[in-house]
């Protein structure tokens, strides 16, 4: 085989991966997640676009990931008034079975900053309607 040959070789098998790759991931789930705020004060969610230190998701075995909630952007942080709610449509990039984590961190008005996992810290769910509580805030 050329050298050529081989080059072409590698380059088909590249675009079938990617062609592959972009495949599986819009063959994903879309879930309805709603935060409802059911403390006595008013929370600011923090909702960057980028998972460290934010809201996100995890797909077991997988990386968290920033969950973009309506009004967070530009300045990172969604408020919710005490009853409130808010809500997003995630478009995941695994199929609905994947089990599934919520890390919510928000900032109640004293200042305090809390973080609740969903359904647990060490729990999964396949659920794709989903409503969190937000309680924590005094």
């Amino acid at each position: 085989m050329t050298r050529e040959a081989g080059i072409a070789m590698i380059r088909v098998a590249v675009v079938a991966l990617a062609t592959v790759a972009g495949g599986a991931a819009h063959a994903g789930c879309k879930i309805n997640l709603t935060l409802k705020n059911t403390g006595r004060g008013a929370v600011d969610v923090w909702a960057r676009d980028t998972a460290q230190g934010s809201s996100a998701v995890k797909s077991r075995n997988g990386l968290w990931s920033a969950l973009g909630l309506p009004g967070a952007y530009p300045h990172g942080r969604a408020k919710i008034a005490a009853g409130g709610q808010a809500r997003t449509l995630l478009h995941a990039t695994f199929s609905c079975g994947a089990k599934r984590r919520y890390r919510i961190i928000y900032e109640c008005a004293d200042g305090t900053q809390r973080t609740q996992y969903f359904p647990a810290v060490d729990k999964w769910t396949t659920q794709q309607d989903y409503t969190m509580s937000i309680d924590r805030c005094r």
